[in-house]
């Protein structure tokens, strides 16, 4: 049973990832003090909002790639593994 929730899991994981990638979309809250530290930098670097949020992503996601993998990418290829001793 715990090999089968694990794989449903998995599934549904996939499933809305695909759907997100697909939409090109994200939507997110944020406490009004980090909305007003991202409205101040937009604006004084005389940028849109929307660009300036998606390049301080992008850059924080290309810096965490250089790094040792992080706590869920360890989670996740624990599961991979399960999954895979499943299929054998």
């Amino acid at each position: 049973m715990r090999q089968e929730t694990l794989a449903k899991m998995k599934k549904a994981q996939e499933e809305a990832r695909q759907r997100i990638v697909a939409r090109g979309k994200v939507e997110f809250r944020a406490e009004p003090d980090l909305m007003n530290l991202l409205c101040d930098r937009a604006r004084k670097q005389r940028v849109p909002f929307g660009p300036m949020v998606r390049d301080l992503v992008k850059a924080q996601l290309e810096l965490e790639a250089k790094k040792e993998p992080t706590q869920l990418d360890k989670i996740e290829n624990k599961i991979d593994k399960l999954l895979s001793r499943e299929s054998a």
